[in-house]
C-alpha cells in the first residue's frame, strides 16, 4: 500500500507563505535565528496543515531552504511543500490600486520540478521591469543580484526631495517590479512543464480594480484564464462576500484562501502564519491539486472543519475504517493461497472497487457485507455456497471490519449471517439488483424495497413502531374498515328498500294491483244477497210460542260472535308476542357479538395497555345487564304459552276454541228443534251474516292486504307518494355512500403521506433530480376488474344502455369519461349518472325498468354505492411511466435514485456493478450525479468493472483488486485515490485502452 492508500482525504492547504528570504522583511530578517522562529513556527501548526505553498515573489532560495531543512535535518516531517513564484504584471502597472500600483500573479509548480529546471527553464527566460511615476523605467533579469542593483541606481537617481515617497519600493524592491503576463505564460508553454504548474491571481488586488473601467475585459480575461483565485481573509464572512463579489462580476469563482503569511503565527496582523481556512479533498501532492481543480465545488472547502468531519465524530459506529483478511493459522496454502495478511484502508466517502470480470470485486464486496450481517447468503456470488463455500474452503479465512469507533466485528468467511443479526452494511449484491429490475413479476418486490427506503422517512412517532410501510397501512385500516362495514350493512337495508320501491315503480306492478282489484271488485260484486225469508216471529203467536227458544238463540250466537272476537284478538296478541320476542332476542344476540368483538379487542390489545401500566378495567367498564329483558321475554313466553291454551281444542272445555265448538253445537241442536218455518227463517239470518261477512272481508281496510281498500290506498300510494319516497331513498343511499368514500379516502391520506415525503425529499434534491422525473400517485383509480364485474350483474341481451358487448362497453367508456375518482360530488354523479342509464337508453332516450337489465341488483347497488370498484392507487412512477412499464435499465435507474438519493438510513451502501443494468445515458444522468450526491451523506462502496465510473463520480479511493491464479490464487491489492499515478495506470490497464482512449471517455462521460 503506497502513503495515501485511503484515497483523497479532507487537509488543510496554505499556498500562499513567504519566507525570510522574501523581499518583505516583517519576520525581522533573513538570519538563522529568524529562520529557525520561522520553522518552528510552520512545525506547530496543526496536523491537518498538509500542504504549504512556499512563495518568495521572483526568487525559490526559501523554498530551497525548507526543502533542504526536511531532507538533511528531518523537519517539517508529514508536510508537502510546493514552490510558488509571484509577480507583478506589467500591463496594470500604471493603473492605480489606492496608494499602490500592483496587480499579483502566482505560479504553483509541482515539487516533482527540480529547481534548475524552473530556473533556467522559465525564471532565466523573464525580465523585470520598474516603472516611476515619472515614466521613467528600468528592464532587468529576475536574480537577486539585479534586484539589488536596481535599489542602488533607483536611490540615485531619484531626487532626495521624492526619494521617501518610494522609500518603501527601494527597501523591499519589488512593489513596482513588474512583467509582461504574456512573456510568463510563454515561459510556461515547454514540454517540461506540461501539467507541472498552476496559474492563480491575487483576489485583493483584483478587488481594488474598477469593475467597469475601460480595461475590464483584459482584466476578466486575465482572471479566467487562471486556474485559481487567491485571497487572505480575517473572517469566512469575508470571503464568501469575496467569492460572491467574482460571482457577481461574472468572472472565475475557484477562490482559495490562503495567509499571505508575512508575519509569525503569533502576530494580530491577517497575513499570519496559519490563517487559513482552504481545506482540500486530495492527495497532498501536485497532482492531487490538479485533480482537486476538476471538481473544485466538491474538493474545495472552505471553513473551520469539513462537513464529513462532523458527521464522522457524530456517526463513527456508521463508517467503516478498514478490512482486515486472513487465513487462519492452521491453514496450509495448498487449496490457494487467496487472502493473506490483506489490511485495507476504507475512505469514509465512493470507494470504487475495480479490476477485470473475475478478478476479485464482488469477493471483497461480498466479505464486507459478510461482516456487516447481511443475511440473504443466495445473493453472494464470491461467497456462495457452490464456489468459494463449497467443500468448506471458505472456513480457512476470517475477515474483521473495523469501524471509525474502533469496534470490530468478525466473520469466518463460512458463516452465515442468522435473521435475528442487524444489518450495519446495505448491500445490493448483483444477482439481487438484476431479479428486481428485470423482472415483470418481482415489481412488488421492488416496490416493497422502494417502500422500505420511504418508510424510513417517517417519524418515529409516525411509525408507532411498526416495522414497514404495509404494517403501518394494515394498522390504520383496521378501524377505518370497520366503520365502512357498519355502513355497508346499513347501506344494504336501504338498498333493499330502494329496490322494492323500484319494482312498484313498474307498470307491471301497478297493473298487477289494478287487476287484483278488478278480480276484488268482481268478487264484491258477485255476492248476491241470499233470499229474503218473512220472520215468522212477526206473528206475535208464533212468537210467544218459540220466544224462548230464539232468545236463548240470539244468546248463544251473541256469545259464539264474542268468543270468536276474542279468539282474533288473543291470536293478534300472540303474533305481537311473537314479534316482540324475536326482536329482543336478536338484540340480545347483537349485543352478545358486540361484546364477543369487544373482548377480543381488549385481548390483543392488553399487552399495549400494561406497556403504559394500565388497567383494561380502568379505561372499558362494560355493564351487561339481561335481567330485565329476559324476564320481559319469559313473561311473553308465559303468556303466549297460555294463550296456545286457549287455542287449543286438547285443553277441554276451559278453552276458547273449545267453548265455540260446544257452544256452536248446542246452537245447532237448539236450531234443529224448531219447526221447518223457524229452520227456514234461521238459516236464511245465517247466510245473511255470511253474506255480510263476505263483503266485509272482500273490502277490507287500508291495512289489511289483498283487499279493495288496500289495493285502492296502493294506487294512490303509487300515484301520489312512492316517487317521492324513492328520491328519499335515494338521497339516504347518497349521504351513506358519501361516508363510505370519506372513511375510504382516509386510507388515501395514509398513502399521500408517503407521498409527501417523497416529494419533500425531492424537493430538497431538485438541483441533482432535475428533469428526472418521480411521482408517487396516491388516488383512487377503478379497479382493473371493474369493468368486467359491472358487467357480471347485467343482462347484455336485454333492450337498454347497456344492449350487446360492443354497445355496453361504448357507453361505460362515455359515463368514465372525465370522471375524478377522488373527487365525491365526481363519484356521485358517476353513480348517478349510471342508474340513470338504467332507467333512459343513452343512445334512444327510450325508458327502460333497471330490473329488466340487471340480473342482481342488490349485488349491482352493492358493488357501486359501497364503492367496491374503486381501488387504492398507490403506484411509484418515473416520467409518467408506472413500474411495470419501464424497461429494466429505466426500473434500474430509479431504484438507485432510492438508494442513493432518497435513503435516509445512514449505514454503508455497497452496491455490486450497478452500471450492468443500466444504459449509458442513465450512467451518466442518475448515477454519477446521485453517487456524487450520496457520499455527501454516508459512505459508499461501488464494486465496478468500468473505471470510467470510478472517474466521472470522482471516487475519493479506488481499490484495484486482483486475484492471480497463474500465483496460486493470491489476493493482490492495490488502493488509493485516482490521482494517483499507480491508481491511473490500473485505471487504463481495466479500461483496455490507452491514456487517450481513457481521456476521451472522461471527457465524454464527465458531467458536474
Amino acid at each position: 500500500m503506497n502513503n495515501f492508500s485511503r484515497g483523497s482525504e479532507w487537509r488543510k492547504w496554505d499556498l500562499h507563505i513567504h519566507t525570510p528570504k522574501s523581499i518583505c522583511h516583517h519576520y525581522g530578517g533573513d538570519t538563522d535565528d529568524v529562520w529557525e522562529k520561522f520553522i518552528s513556527d510552520l512545525e506547530k501548526l496543526p496536523s491537518e496543515f498538509a500542504v504549504l505553498g512556499i512563495n518568495d515573489y521572483l526568487f525559490l532560495d526559501g523554498y530551497e531552504r525548507l526543502t533542504n531543512e526536511q531532507k538533511n535535518n528531518n523537519r517539517l516531517k508529514g508536510r508537502k511543500l510546493l514552490p510558488v513564484l509571484e509577480f507583478r504584471i506589467e500591463k496594470f502597472a500604471g493603473v492605480q490600486f489606492e496608494n499602490l500600483k500592483r496587480i499579483n500573479l502566482h505560479v504553483i509548480f509541482s515539487d516533482e520540478l527540480s529547481l534548475e529546471t524552473i530556473k533556467s527553464h522559465f525564471l532565466n527566460t523573464l525580465e523585470q521591469s520598474y516603472k516611476l511615476d515619472s515614466g521613467r523605467s528600468w528592464t532587468r533579469a529576475i536574480t537577486r543580484e539585479s534586484v539589488a542593483e536596481l535599489g542602488k541606481e533607483i536611490k540615485s537617481t531619484v531626487p532626495a526631495g521624492e526619494l521617501q515617497k518610494y522609500k518603501t519600493d527601494i527597501v523591499e524592491g519589488f512593489n513596482n517590479l513588474s512583467l509582461d503576463e504574456k512573456r510568463i505564460f510563454d515561459s510556461l508553454k515547454k514540454d517540461c512543464f506540461n501539467n507541472k504548474y498552476l496559474i492563480a491571481i491575487g483576489k485583493t488586488e483584483w478587488d481594488s480594480l474598477k469593475w467597469t473601467d475601460s480595461s475590464i475585459s483584459t482584466k476578466k480575461t486575465i482572471i479566467n484564464s487562471a486556474d485559481l483565485i487567491f485571497t487572505s481573509s480575517d473572517s469566512i464572512e469575508i470571503f464568501k462576500n469575496a467569492k460572491a463579489k467574482l460571482i457577481e462580476n461574472g468572472v472565475k469563482s475557484d477562490l482559495l484562501d490562503c495567509s499571505d503569511a508575512h508575519h509569525f503565527s503569533y502576530s494580530s496582523d491577517k497575513d499570519r502564519i496559519g490563517n487559513c481556512f482552504t481545506w482540500i479533498k486530495a492527495d497532498p501532492t501536485f497532482d492531487g491539486l490538479r485533480q482537486a481543480l476538476n471538481e473544485f465545488n466538491d474538493r474545495v472547502f472552505i471553513g473551520e472543519i469539513p462537513e464529513l468531519f462532523l458527521r464522522i465524530n457524530h456517526k463513527r459506529t456508521k463508517y467503516i475504517k478498514n478490512i482486515k483478511i486472513n487465513s487462519v493459522e492452521t491453514y496450509s496454502d495448498k487449496q490457494g493461497q487467496w487472502f493473506k495478511n490483506i489490511d485495507i484502508p476504507i475512505n469514509s466517502e465512493l470507494v470504487s472497487i475495480i479490476g477485470n470480470k473475475g478478478s476479485g470485486k464482488s469477493a471483497l464486496a461480498d466479505i464486507i457485507a459478510l461482516c456487516g450481517n447481511y443475511k440473504d447468503h443466495d445473493s453472494f456470488s464470491f461467497l456462495h455456497k457452490e464456489r468459494f463455500k463449497k467443500e468448506k474452503l471458505a472456513e480457512n479465512f476470517r475477515a474483521t471490519l473495523l469501524w471509525e469507533s474502533e469496534d470490530r466485528l468478525t466473520k469466518n468467511l463460512q458463516e452465515t449471517n442468522s435473521n435475528t443479526e442487524v444489518e450495519i452494511v446495505k448491500y445490493i449484491p448483483q444477482k439481487k439488483f438484476e431479479n428486481l429490475t428485470n423482472e415483470i413479476k418481482s415489481v412488488e418486490a421492488f416496490q416493497k424495497e422502494i417502500e422500505k427506503v420511504v418508510f424510513a422517512h417517517f417519524d418515529d412517532s409516525e411509525k408507532m413502531k411498526l416495522e414497514t410501510f404495509q404494517d403501518y397501512i394494515d394498522s390504520h385500516k383496521k378501524t377505518i374498515e370497520l366503520e365502512i362495514d357498519m355502513l355497508v350493512g346499513e347501506l344494504k337495508k336501504i338498498n333493499d328498500r330502494v329496490i322494492s320501491l323500484e319494482n312498484m315503480q313498474t307498470k307491471e306492478y301497478r297493473a298487477g294491483i289494478e287487476k287484483r282489484l278488478e278480480l276484488k271488485q268482481k268478487d264484491y260484486d258477485a255476492l248476491i244477497p241470499p233470499v229474503a225469508v218473512i220472520d215468522p216471529n212477526s206473528d206475535p203467536a208464533k212468537k210467544i210460542v218459540n220466544g224462548a227458544k230464539l232468545r236463548e238463540i240470539d244468546d248463544l250466537a251473541h256469545s259464539i260472535e264474542l268468543l270468536e272476537q276474542n279468539l282474533s284478538n288473543i291470536r293478534l296478541e300472540k303474533n305481537n308476542h311473537l314479534v316482540d320476542i324475536q326482536q329482543l332476542g336478536n338484540f340480545k344476540k347483537e349485543v352478545e357479538i358486540k361484546v364477543q368483538e369487544l373482548d377480543k379487542l381488549l385481548e390483543n390489545k392488553k399487552d399495549i395497555l400494561e406497556s403504559f401500566d394500565l388497567n383494561i378495567s380502568e379505561i372499558v367498564s362494560l355493564n351487561i345487564d339481561y335481567s330485565k329483558l329476559d324476564t320481559i321475554m319469559t313473561v311473553k313466553k308465559l303468556l303466549i304459552s297460555n294463550i296456545d291454551k286457549q287455542l287449543s281444542v286438547n285443553e277441554g272445555d276451559s278453552s276458547i276454541a273449545n267453548q265455540i265448538i260446544i257452544q256452536k253445537n248446542e246452537l245447532q241442536n237448539i236450531r234443529a228443534a224448531l219447526n221447518s218455518e223457524q229452520i227456514q227463517y234461521q238459516n236464511y239470518l245465517i247466510q245473511k251474516k255470511e253474506w255480510e261477512d263476505n263483503r266485509k272481508l272482500i273490502m277490507g281496510d287500508n291495512e289489511t292486504p289483498d283487499t279493495i281498500m288496500y289495493l285502492k290506498d296502493t294506487i294512490s300510494y303509487l300515484d301520489e307518494k312512492l316517487a317521492n319516497e324513492l328520491k328519499e331513498e335515494f338521497k339516504k343511499r347518497i349521504l351513506k355512500t358519501r361516508e363510505i368514500f370519506k372513511n375510504k379516502n382516509e386510507i388515501i391520506k395514509l398513502y399521500k403521506k408517503i407521498k409527501e415525503k417523497v416529494d419533500t425529499v425531492i424537493e430538497e434534491n431538485r438541483d441533482v433530480l432535475q428533469s428526472y422525473g418521480i411521482n408517487i400517485d396516491a388516488s383512487f383509480v377503478p379497479q382493473n376488474t371493474f369493468q368486467s364485474k359491472f358487467f357480471s350483474f347485467i343482462n347484455q341481451k336485454r333492450a337498454g344502455t347497456f344492449y350487446t358487448v360492443e354497445g355496453s362497453i361504448e357507453n361505460l367508456n362515455t359515463l368514465c369519461d372525465e370522471i375524478d375518482f377522488n373527487n365525491e360530488n365526481s363519484i356521485i354523479l358517476f353513480l348517478e349518472n349510471i342508474i340513470k342509464a338504467f332507467n333512459v337508453d343513452l343512445k334512444k332516450d327510450v325508458e327502460h325498468f333497471i330490473g329488466d337489465q340487471v340480473n342482481d341488483r342488490a349485488g349491482l347497488y352493492k358493488y357501486l354505492f359501497s364503492l367496491d370498484f374503486l381501488d387504492y392507487n398507490y403506484q411509484l412512477k418515473q416520467g409518467g411511466k408506472q413500474l411495470q412499464q419501464l424497461s429494466p435499465g429505466e426500473r434500474g435507474a430509479l431504484l438507485l435514485v432510492f438508494y442513493l438519493l432518497l435513503d435516509k438510513s445512514d449505514i454503508p451502501l455497497m452496491i455490486d456493478q450497478p452500471e450492468d443494468n443500466l444504459d449509458n445515458q442513465s450512467v451518466a444522468k442518475v448515477l454519477v450525479p446521485f453517487i456524487k450526491k450520496a457520499k455527501k451523506k454516508r459512505q459508499i462502496i461501488m464494486v465496478t468493472h468500468n473505471p470510467n465510473l470510478a472517474v466521472v463520480a470522482d471516487s475519493e479511493q479506488v481499490i484495484y483488486v486482483n486475484i492471480e491464479k497463474e500465483n496460486n490464487n493470491k489476493f493482490a491489492v492495490i488502493s488509493g485515490s485516482i490521482e494517483n499515478k499507480e491508481i491511473n495506470e490500473k485505471i487504463v490497464q481495466v479500461l483496455e485502452g490507452t491514456m487517450p482512449a481513457f481521456n476521451k471517455r472522461k471527457e465524454k462521460y464527465y458531467y458536474e
